[in-house]
C-alpha cells in the first residue's frame, strides 16, 4: 500500500522548498529542542521558537523527499527575513493557527 505523503512546497527567498510535518518529526523536534508536547505553545509564543519549528518542518520536507538540506536555522532566517507571513503560512499547512487565543469561535446561526 502506498501512503501518500504529507509534503508541501514553500517558496523562500526565490526558493521552492519542500515542507512536512507529522507526529514523528513533532516528537524529533521536542527532543531537539529539549521541551514537552506540552510546554510547545509557550515554546512557539516566541517569534524565534516559531522560526525553529518551520525550519525543522523544511528540513523534514527535505529527508521525506530524500533530499539533503544543509539549511540551518539561520540560514532559513535569513531567507525569510521580517517576512512573518510566509513563517505563519509555512506552519499552518501542518499546524491549525489560532492567532488569537483569547477570541473564542461561536457556532453559526444556520
Amino acid at each position: 500500500m502506498k501512503v501518500k505523503t504529507g509534503i508541501h512546497e514553500i517558496n523562500i527567498g526565490g526558493l521552492n522548498l519542500p515542507m512536512s510535518f507529522n507526529i514523528l518529526a513533532l516528537d524529533d523536534f521536542c527532543m531537539e529542542q529539549m521541551i514537552s508536547v506540552s510546554d510547545l505553545p509557550g515554546y512557539l509564543a516566541s517569534p524565534a521558537g516559531f522560526l525553529r519549528l518551520f525550519a525543522a518542518m523544511i528540513r523534514y520536507g527535505h529527508k521525506r523527499k530524500k533530499m539533503d538540506c544543509d539549511l540551518t536555522d539561520d540560514d532559513i532566517a535569513d531567507l525569510v527575513g521580517m517576512d512573518m507571513d510566509v513563517v505563519i503560512k509555512g506552519v499552518g499547512y501542518f499546524m491549525p493557527i489560532e492567532s488569537d487565543p483569547e477570541k473564542k469561535s461561536t457556532p453559526r446561526k444556520k
